[in-house]
C-alpha cells in the first residue's frame, strides 16, 4: 500500500466507526436522529419529506422549481426561511 492509500483506508475506516457509534447512539436515544421528517417550505407546498437538518427546508421539486425560474439562488431561499409569502415560484 502506498501512503496515500493507507490514509485513505484509515479515513474511511474513522468515518466508518463514526457513523457505526452515532447509530448506537440514536438506538439508545441519546442524540437525535441526522434525518426526520420536516415540513416544505415551499410557497403552498407543505408536503413532508426526509430531511438531513434545519437548513434543508425545500423538498426535492419546490427546488427542482426554484433551479428551473434561475432568478433565486439557494442562498436567498435560505435567507427567507420562514418567509412563505414572499417566495415566488
Amino acid at each position: 500500500m502506498t501512503i496515500e492509500q493507507t490514509r485513505e483506508y484509515n479515513r474511511l475506516r474513522k468515518r466508518d466507526q463514526r457513523e457505526r457509534d452515532r447509530k448506537a447512539l440514536e438506538a439508545e436515544g441519546i442524540v437525535k436522529p441526522k434525518k426526520e421528517w420536516r415540513e416544505c417550505l415551499g410557497l403552498g407546498c407543505g408536503k413532508l419529506f426526509w430531511s438531513q437538518g434545519k437548513h434543508n427546508r425545500l423538498c426535492r421539486s419546490c427546488r427542482e422549481k426554484i433551479r428551473d425560474v434561475g432568478d433565486c439562488s439557494a442562498h436567498t431561499v435560505g435567507r427567507q426561511a420562514g418567509q412563505r409569502e414572499a417566495w415566488v415560484i
